[in-house]
């Protein structure tokens, strides 16, 4: 390996003082015990005249004969891009505490209509209705987790996630809870279930795989707990008969 070095010397030809460059080639330096490398000593010039300092190259280029024409492949730097895990509640209007006022109001609804329209027992109506809304809305929230483990996305925002889910399912027990003048119950369940699944894309505003997942899952929620009361009224129901 080689090193350039630039260096001026004066030329006392031409009798007129005039400075000439030239360009000079000198061998690389043996590095030293430790491994630096020293320039090769600069001859001493004449008195009167400054001498440039010498550049010297220590980086090292090793050819690759793999390479085109036995040229330097550099590497180039890999930039690591970390992909960010997209989060299961988006951040959007209307915020929390507009869902939570809302859904307070469809609750009083909701409880208000039940025990109005129950042909016996209006308060144990009512409350049951709210206990259901209470009840749904930590299953709703659950339902998000399991559905954000489902999809791998990240759960964020745990308070509008409770605010929306506290807002489908009121809006789902005030249409339930109407005396829509249709014979039989199930056409208030129909509408009912409509609205839910209407305020869960809408608020939730996600593709339609993970709102599937979330409405199955918070479906299968509200099962288990329907059973578990189911059962405990028939044990309590033959442990009452003699």
């Amino acid at each position: 390996m080689d090193e350039i070095r630039k260096s001026e010397s004066l030329s006392g030809a031409g009798g007129d003082g005039a400075h000439e460059e030239r360009d000079e080639l000198v061998p690389l330096a043996e590095p030293e015990e430790h491994g630096s490398i020293k320039p090769p000593p600069v001859a001493a010039a004449p008195l009167g005249l400054e001498v440039k300092t010498p550049t010297v190259v220590k980086e090292r280029y090793v050819n690759d004969a793999s390479g085109p024409a036995g040229g330097t492949n550099a590497a180039p730097s890999a930039s690591v891009e970390t992909t960010q895990i997209p989060p299961i509640v988006r951040p959007g209007f209307p915020g929390p505490n507009t869902l939570i006022i809302s859904a307070a109001v469809l609750t009083l609804g909701a409880v208000g209509m039940a025990g109005y329209f129950a042909p016996s027992h209006a308060i144990a109506r009512g409350l049951a209705t709210l206990y259901d809304i209470a009840v749904h809305t930590g299953t709703g929230i659950v339902a998000v987790m399991m559905a954000a483990v489902f999809t791998e996305r990240r759960f964020s925002e745990a308070k509008l996630a409770a605010a929306r889910m506290f807002f489908a399912v009121s809006l789902m027990h005030a249409v339930v809870s109407s005396n829509i003048p249709i014979p039989t119950k199930i056409d208030e369940w129909v509408l009912g279930l409509s609205a839910y699944a209407l305020a869960l894309w809408g608020l939730f505003r996600l593709p339609r795989h993970e709102l599937t997942v979330i409405g199955v899952t918070h479906a299968g929620l509200w099962l288990i707990v329907k059973f578990g009361a189911e059962l405990n009224a028939f044990i309590a129901s033959r442990a009452a008969t003699p």
